[in-house]
């Protein structure tokens, strides 16, 4: 099976933590995003980095491995 085809699957049964997406909505705030866009982008990359190195659970390491590239342009 394709890599990409395990990480959409993986998409389907993995963990998410809230404290994990308030910590992404505080560090948007405190850095001034505009709107949700920054949040939703790094909801996404985090979840995607997850599910691509096959793991279940997104955690704070996940999301600073990529803030950066999600905000840089903003």
């Amino acid at each position: 099976m394709p890599l990409y085809t395990a990480a959409f699957r993986a998409l389907q049964t993995f963990a998410f933590p809230r404290r994990t997406q308030i910590l992404i909505s505080d560090i948007c705030s405190r850095l001034d995003v505009d709107g949700l866009r920054g949040d939703i982008v790094i909801n996404r990359a985090a979840k995607a980095l997850v599910a691509f190195e096959g793991r279940t659970e997104v955690t704070t390491n996940d999301v600073e491995r990529v803030i950066s590239g999600c905000l840089n342009h903003r």
